[in-house]
């Protein structure tokens, strides 16, 4: 009888442990993983060349959320729709761009290659 309740507190335990495990190291990755971020939520995906995929929008058809990465990368109303010069980093090189801009860049569907080669 007491071999049997030390080898169930044994199994309660465990069980404890796992669970606590499960929760402290589970639930924090697969929950970031899973959830999209607010903006990237309201950002499309474009397929192929992102550049030919966002040349055939203008400023008012972009989502705010595109509207302020595509700002971050120096983009505005005006410089979108060939009002107004285009900014610097049209010029850049993916190595030139700041960290904030290279993010942005790569949440409009932009990768060294495609950035380079546009």
């Amino acid at each position: 009888m007491r071999t049997t309740s030390k080898l169930s507190l044994l199994i309660n335990l465990s069980t404890m442990l796992l669970l606590v495990t499960i929760l402290l190291f589970g639930c924090a990755s697969t929950q970031s993983e899973t959830q999209p971020t607010p903006a990237a939520a309201n950002v499309r995906e474009p397929k192929g060349n992102p550049e030919t995929f966002w040349s055939k929008f203008s400023w008012s058809d972009l989502t705010p959320e595109e509207q302020e990465l595509w700002g971050t990368l120096g983009w505005k109303k005006d410089s979108w729709d060939g009002k107004a010069p285009p900014p610097s980093t049209e010029e850049m090189e993916w190595s030139e761009l700041s960290p904030e801009e290279r993010t942005a860049a790569e949440q409009l569907g932009y990768s060294r290659f495609f950035w380079d080669s546009n």
